[in-house]
């Protein structure tokens, strides 16, 4: 029964989400001057911005409407893939044109394009002052992360590991394994991709999860899915691993390296 309510509730939050979207898009449109050359569609399975086939936009409207959803892309307010929409002209004449299909929304990041404040989530059992010191590109996606990510976050900020290696004397201490190879630094908030290949089940090398949100490159039909550099597999958030054990050697080893007297290997 309780399973059955959550099914509910998760429905009509998804659809007042995509009603919030089409508005938004429709004011974005009018804003650019592009209202009456494009329409915003609810399909009842998913949201489709499209060229109207009576006004159709001119090459300069295009250009404007495609940066626009680049933008929103960019800054993962959105996900969207390019298509094509059959669209009734009269009872018996149908026309195909070009249109973006939404395929996600961050509900976050549409509120922070509303001017809305991010709050801490009311499941979350952790401080107002913790939640501050998460980043905002972390707090935009944390419904994304597993319950064991989001509490390795939580406990990597506390840590306030950036102020640590501040104080560093050097940083040859952390060698080359812990480095992440997409950024070279050591990682703040330490994880692992996904890798069936290996016994492990997880990748070799070391990631910062701010080099992990940093990844352009996605999959085609896809776009939350983001391709990892090494295997070059695709993955999505929920998948990231998080490193509790580089956690603790990374501590011990800033540690180590402020302690008086200890030269590092």
């Amino acid at each position: 029964m309780a399973s059955n309510l959550h099914d509910v509730r998760r429905r009509q939050f998804k659809l007042k989400l995509t009603m919030l979207t089409k508005e938004i898009l429709e004011l974005l449109l009018k804003h650019l001057d592009c209202d009456s050359n494009y329409r915003v569609d609810y399909t009842g399975s998913k949201l489709v911005l499209r060229e109207s086939s009576q006004h159709p936009p001119s090459e300069t409207q295009k250009r404007h409407v495609d940066k626009l959803l680049s933008k929103l892309q960019e800054k993962d307010v959105l996900d969207y893939v390019e298509g094509f929409s059959n669209v009734r002209v009269t009872s018996d004449i149908s026309v195909i044109t070009p249109s973006k299909i939404i395929t996600a929304v961050n509900p976050h990041k549409l509120l922070s394009l509303l001017g809305v404040q991010k709050e801490k989530p009311d499941h979350l059992n952790v401080d107002e002052k913790t939640w501050a010191l998460i980043p905002d590109e972390i707090k935009d996606r944390w419904d994304r992360f597993s319950g064991s990510m989001q509490k390795h976050i939580i406990n990597c900020v506390s840590e306030n590991l950036e102020e640590k290696f501040k104080q560093l004397v050097t940083t040859r201490v952390f060698g080359e394994s812990m480095r992440s190879p997409i950024s070279f630094g050591v990682p703040r908030i330490p994880v692992r991709l996904p890798n069936p290949l290996l016994a492990g089940g997880v990748s070799n090398e070391l990631y910062d999860l701010h080099d992990i949100l940093q990844i352009r490159e996605r999959s085609p039909s896809n776009p939350a899915l983001r391709r990892d550099p090494i295997t070059r597999a695709y993955f999505s958030l929920d998948q990231v691993v998080p490193d509790t054990e580089a956690l603790e050697n990374i501590k011990k080893r800033a540690q180590d390296e402020q302690a008086p007297g200890i030269t590092p290997p």
